[in-house]
């Protein structure tokens, strides 16, 4: 894999900016680890279209390159700071 600014590859970089995830906009439930990585994967799935697009195979491919664990990390510090 090839670190990309920062992050574990350009899939978790991307996921991470696009969505937001680490920012304190949005209201995770989950405070360890292993359930937030579970939140954050359904909250990305969720906002992928549900029909069988190309973009949704695309999406579905980049999502499963993400370094999940990563961006909870992220997201978990963002949490106990708050």
């Amino acid at each position: 894999m090839n670190e990309y600014n920062g992050w574990t590859n350009y899939e978790t970089w991307l996921v991470n900016l696009e969505m937001g995830l680490t920012d304190d906009s949005h209201a995770f439930e989950a405070r360890n680890l292993d359930d937030l990585i579970v939140e954050l994967k359904e909250y990305a799935e969720n906002a992928i279209d549900s029909d069988n697009t190309l973009a949704t195979c695309f999406a579905h491919t980049i999502l499963a390159k993400v370094d999940w664990r990563e961006i909870a990390e992220a997201v978990l510090d963002l949490l106990m700071e708050n």
